[in-house]
């Protein structure tokens, strides 16, 4: 069964996904990007933005992510990873449909 709900790391510098139909205004990456999760790595390719619907103490709202990136590959988004990137940077995400 699917998992139907994110993680947000406000420290996370990238977000995931690997249902290419939650995202909208869909890019290729013009630099790739190379996920590590455990002892296996993904590259990312193309990235969109995509709508979350939230609740706040004020209300429902909804935001937009952009630059979420599309891995097809993350079976399991539920864990947490190492990304790296041409500019060797690190920084870490947690992953979920």
């Amino acid at each position: 069964m699917a998992i139907n709900a994110w993680i947000l790391d406000t420290g996370s510098e990238i977000h995931v996904v690997n249902d290419r139909s939650r995202l909208f205004d869909v890019q290729p990456l013009s630099t790739g990007l190379k996920v590590v999760a455990g002892t296996g790595t993904c590259d990312a390719d193309e990235a969109g933005s995509v709508n979350l619907k939230v609740r706040t103490p004020s209300g429902n709202r909804t935001i937009t992510l952009k630059g979420v990136k599309y891995i097809p590959r993350f079976k399991d988004e539920r864990r947490l990873c190492h990304v790296s990137t041409p500019k060797a940077s690190t920084s870490t995400t947690r992953l979920v449909n």
